[in-house]
């Protein structure tokens, strides 16, 4: 028979444990959500659909451009719409995620060919952007900022 305190101890082990597991699928779920989020807000990009990166910002939302640039939800979205690139990709990669409660800072690459001339120019940016889960169970992006990355 196991003594009762022994007995607790190994509850209370269990209980860590699979408040551990949780936590980890926890995360795992927000790592995807997040990256499904920026792979649409790329594509969204490519298209020059203001709209759709508007639905993923947030009321309050600021964003720091590569030129140093200060810029609210309603100037960037303008600034996607007047985009005069020509796209023929645009994706992330190498996400990197950090969670704090209802909050998630991701940090990634943009990597953008457009057309220039008679060919095209590979441009990449690395850009982070925070994120707040919202009441609802939503996603919103309320800062983000970009980087110029050298050829």
């Amino acid at each position: 028979m196991i003594p009762v305190r022994f007995s607790k101890v190994i509850v209370l082990v269990s209980a860590v444990l699979a408040l551990g597991t949780y936590v980890v699928a926890q995360d795992a779920a927000v790592v995807k959500e997040l990256s499904r989020l920026e792979d649409a807000w790329a594509a969204a990009s490519a298209k020059k659909d203001g709209a759709a990166v508007e639905r993923m910002l947030a009321p309050k939302f600021l964003s720091m451009s590569d030129d140093g640039r200060v810029m609210d939800r309603a100037t960037l979205v303008q600034e996607m719409k007047n985009d005069k690139e020509t796209y023929v990709s645009a994706i992330n990669s190498g996400y990197k995620v950090q969670t704090f409660g209802d909050t998630a800072i991701i940090i990634g690459v943009f990597t953008a060919v457009v057309k220039a001339g008679a060919g095209t120019e590979t441009r990449r940016w690395a850009w982070t952007d925070t994120w707040m889960k919202q009441a609802n169970g939503q996603w919103l992006c309320i800062a983000s900022q970009s980087t110029r990355m050298a050829k």
